[in-house]
């Protein structure tokens, strides 16, 4: 389980990161982040 931690942080890390852009709002970044949180290889990690 230890790659799966490993994912969850890597979610959470762009996450954050996103909020950060939103802050201050750097909405470009933002957007790109949410669509790449939005691929399906990402949305598939649900599953595991």
């Amino acid at each position: 389980h230890a790659k799966k931690k490993q994912r969850v942080r890597v979610v959470e890390y762009w996450i954050e990161t996103a909020r950060e852009c939103f802050n201050i709002g750097n909405f470009n970044s933002l957007m790109a982040i949410i669509a790449g949180l939005n691929m399906s290889p990402i949305s598939r990690l649900k599953k595991t």
